[in-house]
């Protein structure tokens, strides 16, 4: 054990202070086990209804000619009675056709009236019996969550105050909400044709909702309906306004669960005023008329909807009304700045008053000011935001534009503040400001024309430095702390005692790459300045070697940042015993972009130097320097006492900035037993500012922030434990900053939830409908929870992408054995689908499944034994794999004949299925007219079964006779004939 010498506390001095002079939630969440739901009422324009009596009139006559009759209305309804609808549903080929279903009315009241199929009351996942419906009934007559507009009312009314008088078509003063298992992709929909007379018509006011979404996303739904059905009733708007007046219907009945606003602010500029019907063109909409709505009123959504002119003519006369010294253009460019900024304190046109609004991701992220000429199209109306992270203060800068042109704002970040500009095109614009530092810049460019537009950019500033913030690393408390020896003795300060070219290191992290060490600080004594040391003489030098170390391995052998600086405290005058501070901004060269480094002092000559020590912290951060290496000070007394948890009194001081573009990764594991529980990571590519991050989860509609922690061993990891509520969409946000950054992230994962309730299969796709995974019913001996996202493994390196060529897919729990072979699906898109297996990732290496492309080459389909991870591999680069036992994989579609024949009571019928798809078994009389179908829905590859009890589709006993059954699929039909016998 080395010697070393510690001065007691009780002895006195005198602290002196010297220096050394060497500083930013669609229809969001999709119900993926059946449909990816929208509204639908965008569909029906003139031309579609037209087409699709023509279509109607060609592929299915006789349903044409039953469309031409028209419908029974009758003056007076009673609970329980049924009625015949036109409802528009899968075609089975991709497409839609109209289909005659009969319907029972479940609830009515003042101005509402609750209809369902008959075959979907109660069913399995569906969202509408006879409790339901009295609960729709009630939420849009009695009254509204308490997060609406009026919770004492109910969504008629606040609806209808809000946007208008509904038409009364068949004269009863009632709206018909009916339930049905609608075509692919509809949460419901509004048709104009029930307000005309032509074929298929219902001739009433009438609003369809789908059966298999959620019954809250089914209520967001009702309300949404709703306005379109007012909105025919006036001079219709544009495409894109009426989208977004129904989604602020939701809103204000308190439905805002289906209301996605930061869909669009994830894409702005790729989305643009043209109607495509996606998720982020609802929230485009939503996102302009509330901001439209709480800028001049909720009244004012009346006054527009009542305006007798269509499109931005109609905006142009609103805001005339309301004297807002603007058109609709300047409007439009303030909305984009409102996006982006979201700070009503600013100014008050430039943000929302709903919280739940984000801000818009950085279009073009720059790190430093000089940026050669970039080119970019924005779409009509929308916004690029052009982020400088650092480098801005005196940025030249310059907007460039031919034809269509497009109108620039410059926000200038100035520590505390901010000052929005506009800025010339064509012109060089400087960022600069002769009182203070710019530290960075948005530029916010505005397309306010119909049109896309072009445009290019260029800087040409230099990196400035731009940083964020100094802040100081230390390990104490500011007070010298008491080490008690095992025979009582005390002490404060520790040293060698000057022995020659020994000494003591501390070690810092500044954590982030972007860095500048600019002075230590250190509280310490010479020999000479205790009462022990008294007999020195004043003549004797005060000096000591201050090093900055890099550790260069495991065994403590270190390196020099630079030469060591000498420190001569005699010929400073330093007396006393107390803080040193150590200035070191002329060495800001050798001493910026620093990672972990150690902070020594060294004797240059036997009279010792000496340091207050602290327990302030539990994790010992300082080092003995002997022979060249650091070694750790936890043993360093004799007698067998620890300083574990013992740290010197050094501090540092640097200066810090973030400029990482943020790049998140998001994934979860499943508990494999409890499997509606998950552990969810968030990844970043830098430090998480912890005082600055919120995680939240949406399942089905239902938000929640989560209670996230850094990962013990990694500040760049979140994690969280979640308990999946329903099936449907998964969505994961993470929203914040990282450490030592003003540039915000705001960022959503989005996954799919499925349920397997043994009844029936299940199909789940990912969110971007590249990946679908189906199911049979015997893959799991219990209930479970699945879920699928893109790329949600939990580590960047977690697998061996090098031959990949998709992004990876999983479906969890991992590794769990089915009972019953899955189907995969790859989209194939850009692909030469014969070129590409589906792999199936091990925990080890790549396996190839057997893989076929579809007849089309659009998709590549495999089968597999096990969830987990799946990518699109080249074949032959993966190890084989075979999952399937070819025998009950059928390659041919077939019907048998039913047993037994004759029957009574029932009967069964068996077939096969060869490839993926809706599949249908329809029962008829001898006369062809159908009694009900038996099944209709999605089916993997296998042999299946269904029983037929002899009754029609109202539990009606049918008598004796000869009965048809039909299997139907996009390419296979076979009709047989059985015999019922009563």
């Amino acid at each position: 054990m080395k010697k070393i010498l510690y001065i007691s506390l009780s002895l006195s001095f005198v602290f002196s202070q010297n220096i050394f002079n060497n500083e930013n939630l669609d229809k969001s969440t999709e119900d993926l086990t059946h449909h990816h739901l929208v509204c639908g009422s965008s569909l029906f324009t003139d031309e579609y209804i037209e087409a699709q009596r023509v279509k109607m009139q060609t592929y299915y006559p006789d349903e044409y000619q039953r469309m031409l009759l028209p419908p029974r209305l009758n003056k007076t309804y009673s609970l329980g009675m049924t009625q015949k609808f036109w409802v528009t549903v899968d075609d089975g080929n991709g497409g839609e056709k109209d289909e005659e279903i009969t319907a029972q009315l479940l609830a009515q009241g003042t101005y509402s009236a609750i209809w369902a199929d008959v075959n979907q009351i109660g069913a399995d996942q569906s969202n509408i019996d006879a409790n339901t419906a009295l609960e729709y009934l009630a939420f849009l007559e009695d009254s509204t969550p308490s997060t609406s507009f009026d919770s004492t009312k109910g969504a008629h009314e606040l609806v209808t105050q809000y946007f208008g008088s509904a038409p009364n078509k068949d004269g009863d003063g009632i709206i018909d909400y009916l339930f049905a298992d609608l075509y692919p992709g509809a949460a419901g929909y509004f048709s104009p044709s029930d307000q005309g007379n032509g074929a298929g018509s219902n001739r009433r006011d009438i609003l369809y909702i789908d059966v298999f979404s959620s019954q809250s996303y089914a209520t967001a739904t009702i309300s949404h309906e709703l306005q379109h059905l007012i909105h025919s009733n006036y001079v219709r708007k544009d495409l894109k306004m009426n989208e977004g007046m129904s989604e602020v219907a939701s809103y204000i009945a308190g439905m805002w669960n289906g209301v996605r606003p930061n869909t669009y602010l994830s894409r702005v500029g790729q989305v643009g005023w043209d109607w495509e019907g996606g998720s982020e063109h609802y929230s485009m909409g939503f996102l302009f008329m509330l901001y439209f709505a709480e800028q001049l009123g909720f009244e004012s959504l009346l006054k527009f909807q009542e305006t007798a002119a269509t499109g931005w003519n109609a905006f142009q006369r609103v805001l005339n009304v309301y004297n807002v010294g603007l058109n609709y253009q300047q409007w439009i460019g303030n909305w984009h700045i409102a996006n982006y900024l979201n700070n009503k304190s600013i100014d008050s046109a430039y943000g929302y008053d709903w919280s739940r609004v984000g801000r818009a991701n950085a279009s073009f992220w720059h790190t430093d000011g000089y940026v050669p000429s970039t080119p970019a199209t924005i779409l009509s109306y929308d916004a690029n935001y052009v982020y400088y992270s650092s480098g801005a203060d005196s940025l030249p800068i310059t907007f460039s534009t031919s034809g269509i042109p497009v109108n620039v704002t410059s926000i200038e970040y100035k520590n505390d503040t901010l000052e929005v500009k506009k800025i010339e095109n064509n012109q060089e614009y400087i960022v600069k400001d002769d009182n203070s530092t710019v530290t960075s810049a948005a530029f916010i460019v505005s397309n306010l024309n119909n049109t896309e537009s072009l445009y290019s950019y260029k800087s040409n500033g230099a990196n400035t430095g731009g940083w964020f913030a100094t802040t100081e690393l230390a390990y104490d408390d500011g007070e010298v702390d008491v080490f008690t020896q095992s025979d009582g003795n005390t002490f404060g300060y520790l040293g060698w005692g000057g022995r020659l070219g020994w000494g003591w290191g501390v070690e810092f992290d500044p954590r982030v790459s972007e860095n500048q060490l600019l002075s230590a600080s250190i509280n310490m004594g010479f020999a000479q300045d205790f009462s022990s040391g008294s007999t020195i003489p004043e003549s004797a030098d005060k000096d000591f070697d201050l090093h900055i170390w890099k550790t260069t391995d495991d065994n403590g052998n270190v390196e020099n940042v630079l030469p060591p600086i000498k420190i001569d405290g005699k010929a400073r005058g330093i007396t006393g015993i107390g803080w040193v501070n150590i200035d070191l901004s002329s060495y800001a060269e050798q001493l910026t972009n620093l990672g972990k480094v150690v902070i020594g002092v060294v004797d240059d000559d036997t009279l010792g130097v000496y340091f207050g020590m602290s327990n302030d912290i539990p994790v010992t951060k300082t080092y003995a320097y002997e022979a060249g290496t650091l070694n750790s000070i936890s043993n360093y007394l004799s007698g067998g006492a620890t300083l574990d948890g013992w740290n010197f009194m050094f501090r540092t001081n640097w200066k810090v900035k973030n400029t990482t573009v943020p790049n998140l990764h998001a994934g979860f594991m499943q508990n494999s037993i409890f499997n509606d529980q998950l552990k969810i990571y968030v990844l970043g590519n830098s430090i998480f500012n912890n005082d600055d991050i919120e995680i939240y989860a949406e399942n089905q509609n239902e938000l929640m922030t989560l209670n996230s922690l850094p990962l013990a061993s990694n500040d760049s990891i979140r994690i969280a434990d979640y308990k999946l509520k329903t099936s449907g969409g998964l969505d994961i946000r993470a929203t914040g900053t990282y450490l030592y950054s003003n540039a915000r992230f705001d960022t959503t994962f989005k996954y799919s939830v499925g349920l397997s309730n043994l009844s029936k299969p299940l199909q789940i796709s990912s969110r971007d409908g590249v990946y679908t995974i189906n199911l049979n019913k015997e893959s799991f001996s219990e209930k479970s929870f699945l879920v699928t996202g893109k790329n949600s493994y939990t580590g960047r390196n977690a697998l061996d992408l090098s031959i990949v060529h998709s992004d990876v897919y999983t479906t969890t729990p991992l590794n769990k054995e089915l009972g019953s072979a899955a189907h995969i699906v790859f989209n194939a898109e850009g692909l030469n689908a014969s070129d590409y297996s589906i792999g199936y990732w091990n925990d080890d290496q790549w396996k190839e499944l057997i893989s076929y492309a579809s007849i089309d080459g659009k998709t590549i389909n495999a089968h597999t034994q096990y969830l987990g991870h799946f990518a699109l591999i080249e074949k032959g680069s993966g190890s084989s794999l075979s999952v399937i036992n070819e025998s009950i994989i059928p390659t041919e579609f077939a019907l048998e004949q039913n047993f037994p024949n004759p029957f009574n009571p029932d009967t069964k019928i068996s077939y096969d299925i060869a490839h993926s798809g809706t599949a249908s078994i329809v029962i008829y009389d001898i006369l062809g007219r159908k009694i009900l179908d038996l099944v209709n829905e999605y089916k993997t590859p296998g042999k299946y079964n269904t029983v037929w009890n002899g009754n029609d589709a109202l539990g009606k006993p049918m008598g004796s006779g000869i009965y048809l059954y039909q299997l139907k699929t996009n390419t296979f039909s076979s009709t047989k004939k059985m015999v019922l016998s009563r």
